[in-house]
């Protein structure tokens, strides 16, 4: 929904400078700032969905974190960089999905070029501040945005830290199996952790659950 708009505005900016210019130009030529920061804030929708991680780690992700394979992105963030992991750890993958790498190489080919400023033709960060910048670069109020587009169409005000429970209970709702999977994706080394935290197993989820197997037992 948040590209269609996009999208949206882009073609009544081509439009708009046809009857103007009288030639249609590329879509390339009407992205503005703005536009590039609802852009940014779907790709970063995106890689909150595929893996909830800190928003740090989104905020700052950064270009050369960003690899390729069979057409597909991994964001691979350092152990370093992840809260509770140090140097000797195993880095944060991020797996995109097909949708979400296509946005990501269309951005990174065409976006991101399109806004950046002239002086920061250096910026290493993967979501680059424009105009006024922050001390190194990075744009800092983009989950901001995020969040404020998300209200708009939903009407449902959700921090970017939520995304990390949204994952953990819809996965819990298909079946309480998928604890272990649950636990892998958000990166917790206990199971408790996840269980304690994000797994939110209320009476009803656990009663449709044991309901479910005695009507399969039944049938049978």
């Amino acid at each position: 929904v948040l590209l269609r708009d996009i999208e949206a505005s882009i073609q009544r900016k081509r439009q708009a400078a046809r009857k103007s210019d009288g030639s249609l130009p590329r879509a390339a030529e009407v992205i503005d700032p703005e536009l590039g920061r609802d852009i940014m804030a779907a790709l970063a929708h995106d890689i909150l969905l595929a893996r909830a991680p800190r928003s740090e780690n989104v905020v700052k992700g950064r270009l050369d974190w960003v690899t390729w394979q069979d057409g597909r992105a991994r964001i691979v963030v350092p152990a370093a960089q992840v809260k509770m992991r140090s140097a000797g750890d195993a880095n944060l993958t991020i797996q995109l999905g097909k949708a979400a790498s296509k946005l990501l190489k269309t951005y990174l080919e065409t976006v991101r070029p399109a806004i950046l400023a002239a002086s920061q033709k250096e910026n290493p960060y993967l979501f680059p501040a424009q105009g006024k910048t922050n001390a190194d670069g990075h744009y800092a109020g983009l989950l901001k945005r995020v969040t404020a587009r998300l209200h708009r169409k939903v009407g449902v005000r959700i921090n970017p830290h939520l995304y990390r429970h949204l994952i953990g209970w819809i996965w819990l709702r298909d079946s309480l199996d998928n604890l272990p999977k649950v636990q892998r994706l958000l990166g917790h080394k206990r199971l408790q952790t996840t269980i304690d935290h994000y797994a939110e197993l209320d009476e009803t989820l656990i009663s449709e659950e044991w309901l479910a197997r005695l009507d399969r037992r039944s049938a049978a």
